[in-house]
């Protein structure tokens, strides 16, 4: 039998219930008028029919999208596959939207892109702390629920947020390169990003230096060969030994220009790389490259798991009734490499 042939009457014969009771079921799997093993035996029977009912239709009825919006700054496909995971085991579908260089008018279209398709829920990792009052207040009326990463944005501080302890992974980073006998660190941009989220845990970054008293020099080296090699010059002029802190792109691309202009890794220069890609199903980025780079990487599917079982809980209650906060200590992989 055809998949567009499928209705409701053919899932209720195989199951051996009424198409009412079929009905009602699919729109409500945990229907508390059924007993579980009818629920059982109706889904049961839609899935061996392979049934795929009429979503259009069913949100008219329903006043719900069965969407989820997803708004992201950068492409990370552990986080983005381990919501979408959640999602469909949620009989939910997700709207993607990221930038590859994010800038605040482009994090306002995302989130009035995600609202016209009157989604259901938003998982959002701000790139920046506000949006205009005008922004900010549709998204109240609207009444979205949202769980944020990383940070609130301004006026949303009761919303759930999951967020990375930064200062655990960066105090274990630098008592790493305190014991390899690295004297300062500096700090490694690309001319051309300026996005908060980088701000945010370079701010956190010098405030565990200031801590463990261990120097990070005032001034960022940009990530292009004339200033990487005027900084080795001059780092081994005065006998330092320093290590390079920075985002995932600009440290890929200096571990690229120190080959190119005769700079050894370790060797004249420690690299440590802020963050890392799962590509595929086992390696990261960083255990790619040649050297292998050193890498705090973040554990993307643990964050989206907690950050979508959040959302659905939202989904259930009163948003504002859930933690406001959820700290994931465990959430930094340590990838020792051959660059510090």
């Amino acid at each position: 039998m055809a998949k567009s042939q499928i209705t409701l009457k053919h899932i209720g014969v195989r199951a051996g219930v009424t198409s009412m009771t079929v009905s009602r079921i699919l729109r409500d799997p945990e229907h508390s008028s059924y007993p579980e093993e009818t629920r059982k035996r109706v889904l049961k029977a839609a899935k061996d029919l392979h049934y795929s009912g009429n979503r259009l239709a069913g949100s008219m009825r329903s006043g719900r999208s069965r969407l989820i919006g997803i708004i992201i700054p950068y492409n990370q496909p552990e986080l983005l596959d381990s919501i979408k995971s959640a999602t469909i085991h949620n009989d939910y579908r997700t709207i993607l939207e990221f930038s590859s260089m994010p800038d605040s008018d482009d994090n306002i279209k995302s989130l009035l892109n995600v609202l016209e398709y009157q989604v259901d829920g938003i998982i959002w990792l701000p790139a920046f702390p506000k949006v205009p009052s005008k922004v900010e207040a549709a998204l109240k009326r609207s009444g979205t629920p949202i769980v944020f990463l990383e940070r609130h944005v301004q006026g949303f501080s009761r919303m759930p947020l999951v967020w990375v302890d930064w200062n655990q992974a960066f105090s274990e980073l630098i008592s790493v390169l305190k014991e390899k006998g690295y004297s300062k660190c500096s700090l490694l941009k690309s001319a051309n990003d300026d996005s908060k989220i980088e701000q945010l845990h370079e701010q956190e970054l010098s405030r565990v230096c200031q801590q463990l008293n261990f120097p990070m020099a005032a001034d960022s080296i940009l990530d292009t060969p004339l200033a990487l090699k005027d900084f080795e010059h001059a780092t081994r002029r005065k006998g330092e030994k320093i290590a390079l802190l920075g985002q995932i792109w600009p440290v890929v691309s200096v571990s690229n220009i120190s080959k190119e202009i005769g700079i050894k890794l370790p060797d004249s220069l420690g690299l440590v790389m802020l963050g890392d890609i799962l590509l595929g199903d086992q390696y990261h980025l960083s255990q790619l490259m040649d050297p292998r780079l050193t890498a705090l990487s973040v554990n993307y599917a643990k964050i989206a798991n907690v950050a979508s079982g959040l959302l659905f809980d939202s989904l259930k209650t009163d948003a504002t009734t859930l933690p406001s906060r959820k700290f994931l200590l465990p959430s930094i992989v340590w990838h020792p490499g051959q660059t510090i």
